[in-house]
């Protein structure tokens, strides 16, 4: 008992240095906040400097505004944004959405990317642009974008676009652009590129198809107004030939041997090491039954009419399938052969 009176007043000491913790607290302290919101028991954490963020780990944020989304000029991708999906097989995939403002379509992608876990790295409202990249590592993630298995660390770089356009019918409405790059850590090779599959990017679009189900279109409806048939039917050289292409792109990507050589023209010149237009065909024959699956998208296309009539068309080819990839730069000459535009000669660049 001595002992326990001659301790006491060392603890009461002890405990009225600031520098010690607290060891008495007061009967009501602590019930509707801790003690380090307070004045007197928080004093020491309120004194301190606010935490200060590395610029590195701070992401670049603009917030969209309506009137400003995707007014800048669609054209091709800004080369600060190429940057972010550069690789071998970046994909790209793209869908038009009539009726529908660039601010909707945009402020519909924030929300489902939001809801799929997807973090935003940049949003850049007047070029209508939102970028991705981050690591994640496993396969038992509540969402895995790329579909990628295993427990490898994976990287996703996204790059989503968003810009004012219009449909065959003349229909305003704006254009969704997804440009995808996958890469799986390897040990001893780093960051290694993979193919994308159709699922992960079929998900993005639909839940972007969800979100703006909830909101009705702000963009007015207007009937096209009347035309001579002539008129409403004419099209440009470059805009047939377009369409030539992407008919071509379609029956390849289905593996439809006999619609994919029907878009060239009897008189094309075959690539070297072909006797014969004959002996080509039936070489793109056999490559087109021997995969399993094809799949092909073009970027960037850009149509000029020649001074013979013909029209030149470069893009950029993305080729996958079972067993063969590539990504080449590529040039189609067209020329019109009665009602239909025909390939006379394809070249890569």
């Amino acid at each position: 008992m001595k002992r326990l009176l001659i301790c006491l007043p060392f603890l009461l000491m002890l405990a009225s240095c600031s520098g010690m913790p607290k060891l008495f607290w007061d009967v009501d302290e602590g019930k509707d906040q801790p003690a380090y919101a307070g004045a007197e028991g928080g004093s020491q954490a309120a004194s301190r400097p606010p935490l200060t963020v590395p610029p590195e780990l701070r992401s670049e944020l603009e917030l969209p505004e309506g009137e400003s989304v995707g007014t800048q000029e669609q054209g091709p991708v800004a080369e600060k944004y190429r940057k972010a999906v550069a690789g071998k097989a970046v994909r790209l995939d793209a869908r038009l959405y009539e009726n529908r403002e660039p601010a909707e379509l945009f402020s519909a992608v924030v929300d489902a990317m939001t809801a799929m876990n997807v973090p935003l790295d940049s949003v850049d409202s007047p070029s209508g642009i939102i970028t991705s990249d981050w690591i994640r590592q496993g396969s038992t993630s509540s969402y895995i974008l790329f579909g990628f298995g295993g427990n490898k660390l994976t990287r996703y770089k996204y790059l989503v676009r968003v810009y004012r356009a219009k449909g065959k019918d003349g229909v305003s409405g704006t254009q969704l652009e997804i440009r995808t790059i996958g890469q799986v850590f390897e040990t001893g090779q780093g960051w290694v590129t993979k193919p994308i599959k159709n699922k992960p990017v079929n998900e993005l679009f639909d839940a972007v198809g969800e979100q703006l189900a909830r909101v009705k279109p702000q963009m007015k409806q207007h009937a096209p107004a009347a035309k001579p048939e002539a008129a409403a039917d004419a099209k440009s050289p470059e805009d047939e030939a377009l369409a030539a292409i992407e008919a071509w792109r379609r029956a390849w990507s289905a593996r439809d041997a006999e619609a994919y050589l029907a878009a060239y023209a009897s008189d094309f010149e075959p690539p070297h090491g072909f006797a014969t237009l004959g002996d080509w065909q039936a070489y793109k024959k056999r490559v087109i039954a021997s995969k399993s699956f094809i799949e092909v998208t073009l970027e960037d296309a850009i149509a000029t009419r020649q001074p013979d009539g013909s029209v030149s068309v470069e893009f950029l080819q993305h080729f996958r399938s079972n067993n063969f990839n590539s990504d080449d730069r590529k040039r189609l000459v067209l020329k019109k052969i009665g009602p239909e535009w025909k390939i006379i000669r394809e070249t890569s660049l």
